[in-house]
């Protein structure tokens, strides 16, 4: 076995350097630095500031200083920058660097290596500067993040720029918050056949949705017969739902066989609109491949359908809910699913029954008591005890 110290020694030998400050602090020793920063200009001195003081509780096992290695990186206006690498080794410290006019930015750990709680207040306009400039994912994040947190008016220009952004974690986000400009709203149609990512993709067709406008028909129906990701496709019919629900049922019914989740909760949506009782089996036949979250809205919808059939479609779906919320192969918050559907039936029915009167509804009136028992012997029945807390709230009235 390999002891700290021997790893240590290792480590020495290939850096050349003494580690025994790294690894008490990193090691043996508790806690984190937590540091609070002030940057400050000198004209006079043509000189840039960071002053930075470690502000941690210090105890027995949390070191007073933490010795930290670090670089920074000065800004220009004009988008040049130069970096300056320090250590910082006492509990406070001020770091200068040469700059002949005030830097439009400086970023502290441009590495973003230091494991440390940092306060270092930035200005909107330097957090502007820092999404255009700044060339690591952190700090575009951490600028569009800032930004958000003040409500900034400088974020729209940002949002645009955002949709061309290298990651697609914050192309989705200014898919979902830039203006609706003619301009934006192209380029999302651009990227909602094209945009290397999935996720993207599908984000651009449901911003596509919010417009209302049918002249974006023609996009989701390329990306619902070229897409190859199964999610997308998903968005692509929401989008023809939304403007056109016939145009998207004739479309849903040619993707019946998909056995993706993301797929057949659009589907779900679609089916459960119609009142059609031939999509009964479309939903009977996904039971077992919807055994995920995804299920749990997908049985809702079965249970939609059913109550805008009829009582035997009721009793139908009631049956199958039933038989799947005592299935032990499916997971506990499918079966959840299935209960809560069970008592979407149940709500559903005590809301017809009050409509209708007591003289009309004597089969519904046994059609509920029906599924009341089912759900009491499923209750009765389940060994799970978190599913059986749960269930307690079942019948709901």
């Amino acid at each position: 076995d390999v002891e700290a110290h021997e790893l240590r020694l290792a480590f020495e030998d290939v850096t050349g350097q003494d580690l025994n400050w790294f690894f008490n602090q990193w090691y043996f020793a508790a806690g984190h630095p937590e540091l609070n920063i002030e940057k400050s200009y000198s004209a006079e001195n043509q000189t840039v500031s960071l002053s930075i003081s470690q502000v941690q509780k210090p105890t027995e096992e949390i070191p007073a200083i933490f010795q930290l290695p670090f670089r920074a990186e000065v800004y220009m206006p004009d988008g040049s920058r130069q970096s300056y690498s320090f250590t910082m080794n006492q509990r406070e410290q001020t770091f200068r660097m040469p700059a002949a006019q005030e830097p439009a930015l400086v970023v502290f750990d441009a590495d973003h290596s230091l494991l440390a709680v940092v306060n270092y207040p930035k200005t909107e306009e330097e957090y502007a500067f820092q999404y255009r400039h700044a060339p690591t994912y952190y700090d575009r994040h951490e600028a569009i993040e800032q930004l958000q947190q003040k409500n900034s008016s400088l974020l729209d220009p940002i949002w645009t720029l955002a949709l061309d952004d290298p990651a697609w974690q914050i192309r989705q986000m200014a898919v979902e918050n830039c203006s609706a400009t003619d301009a934006n709203i192209q380029r999302i149609a651009q990227m909602a056949l094209n945009d290397p990512r999935a996720d993207v993709r599908a984000g651009a067709l449901y911003r596509l949705g919010d417009t209302q406008d049918k002249a974006w028909l023609k996009v989701a129906m390329e990306s619902i017969t070229k897409d190859p990701s199964a999610a997308v496709r998903g968005a692509a019919l929401s989008l023809i739902y939304d403007l056109d629900p016939y145009a998207a049922l004739e479309a849903a019914e040619k993707l019946q066989n998909s056995k993706s989740s993301a797929l057949i909760s659009a589907l779900a949506e679609i089916f459960a609109q119609t009142g059609d009782p031939k999509y009964l089996d479309f939903f009977e036949s996904k039971f077992d491949l919807m055994n995920n979250f995804d299920g749990i809205g997908f049985v809702s919808l079965y249970a939609e359908l059913a109550l805008n059939v009829n009582p035997e479609s009721i009793k139908r779906a009631a049956d199958h809910l039933e038989k799947g919320a005592l299935n032990a192969n499916y997971m506990p918050w499918y079966r959840f699913g299935m209960v809560s559907a069970l008592n979407k039936l149940h709500n559903g029915l005590v809301e017809a029954i009050i409509d209708i009167g007591p003289d009309g509804s004597q089969q519904l009136v046994q059609l509920d008591e029906e599924i009341k028992a089912k759900i009491n012997g499923i209750k009765e029945a389940e060994s799970d005890k978190r599913l059986k807390s749960m269930y307690k709230r079942f019948p709901s009235s």
